[in-house]
């Protein structure tokens, strides 16, 4: 059978986890066949693939182990012993504030790869609330939650003012990677 390519956690979260396997990096027709292999085991769920960065993730029930013992016996990955995630949640129970900040800020770096630094999540989010106040003025509802208030949250996102006071500048935070801060 060979070598198997060797798979690693990225991050779990019950039911579903993010493999890289770096040796397979930009290999498009490896993820491609992989795809149909995987959800052919029992437990898998779904699978998307991305050959670019080498990931894919897995949506399962039942452990990730037995998933991964299941795969190697396919022929299609070894995953590799270790610690399990960077994410802290793979590593015992955290409050769902811990587990929902890292996803956001990790959907937030997706949407600035996949624009190329002209979007951040909170100017996407921004748009969409002020999209929602303008509808809700051509609907003719003008009562809670009124546009208004749709209006301020989109305004304050796109302004970079958190709401409670707090700019990300003072954090040292940034905006988009154009190298111009939210101000």
């Amino acid at each position: 059978m060979g070598s198997l390519p060797e798979a690693r956690l990225a991050h779990q979260l019950p039911g579903r986890a993010r493999l890289r396997i770096p040796s397979r990096q930009g290999d498009p027709v490896f993820f491609a066949g992989l795809e149909p292999q995987l959800l052919a085991l029992p437990g898998c769920l779904a699978v998307v693939s991305h050959a670019p960065r080498g990931s894919l993730v897995v949506h399962h029930t039942g452990s990730l182990q037995a998933l991964a013992r299941q795969a190697r016996q396919a022929g299609l990955f070894d995953l590799a012993a270790g610690p399990e995630a960077k994410r802290p949640w793979a590593q015992g129970p955290v409050s769902v504030a811990v587990a929902l900040r890292q996803e956001v800020r990790a959907a937030d770096q997706q949407v600035r790869r996949a624009t190329g630094g002209r979007f951040d999540l909170p100017t996407l989010a921004g748009i969409g609330l002020l999209g929602a106040g303008v509808l809700q003025i051509l609907r003719g509802n003008l009562r809670a939650p009124a546009w208004y208030t749709l209006f301020w949250y989109g305004l304050t996102l796109l302004s970079g003012v958190q709401v409670g006071g707090r700019r990300p500048e003072a954090a040292g935070a940034q905006g988009p990677a154009t190298g111009v801060s939210r101000d």
